[in-house]
């Protein structure tokens, strides 16, 4: 059994974890072991307090109505991009958008998340001839979002998105994103729409 006190919940607020993890479970088809799990994860990796778990589940099925994607898929992959997106000075949601974004281009949660992973590595940790090519083109890590528009202008050129972003997987989730950009920034948008949605899949 999945410990949540080990994961840092104080005794006070056990009940209510497991009470909002039991729901993401039945609304996710999955099991509260793995809904508490992914819940916490994202808390801990954020630096959050658990009175935000309610929102992140929100967050996490707002995923799953605006992207090609389960809540199992997310809470089995999420982890592998959480502390990169953390240390990126990435938002959750804006996460979370770029992932619906993503699955909603045809590539495979498990896939999606490993190449964005990628892709914040490659943007706000160059390689040398990555750093010049940014230099050279007036780019400097925004965050994901403003970055990703900047690349836009860039996206149909080969050589250039070859030497900005030199890692192949890195550079696929980089051109799905700046190709769907619309995409990207009306499903920011749209997240602002995310309180209610864990509890409105929990009652269909």
């Amino acid at each position: 059994e999945y410990d949540i006190i080990s994961a840092g919940v104080k005794l006070k607020d056990s009940v209510e974890v497991l009470n909002l993890a039991a729901k993401a479970a039945i609304a996710g088809l999955t099991d509260t072991k793995t809904a508490a799990k992914v819940g916490l994860s994202v808390i801990n990796a954020y630096g959050m307090s658990f009175d935000n778990l309610k929102d992140v589940y929100d967050t996490l099925f707002m995923t799953v109505k605006l992207g090609v994607t389960t809540f199992g898929e997310l809470a089995q992959y999420i982890g592998m991009v959480l502390p990169v997106a953390k240390s990126a000075g990435v938002s959750f949601t804006d996460l979370s958008a770029a992932i619906a974004t993503l699955t909603k281009a045809g590539i495979r949660t498990p896939q999606a998340i490993e190449y964005l992973r990628g892709a914040l590595t490659a943007l706000t940790s160059p390689t040398e001839q990555a750093e010049k090519q940014m230099e050279a083109l007036g780019i400097t890590w925004k965050g994901l979002i403003p970055t990703i528009k900047e690349i836009t202008k860039y996206a149909n050129d080969p050589n250039i998105m070859r030497n900005l972003v030199p890692d192949v997987q890195a550079r696929v989730a980089v051109l799905a994103l700046a190709n769907n950009f619309q995409q990207l920034n009306d499903t920011v948008a749209e997240f602002q729409n995310r309180t209610g949605v864990m509890p409105a899949a929990y009652e269909k």
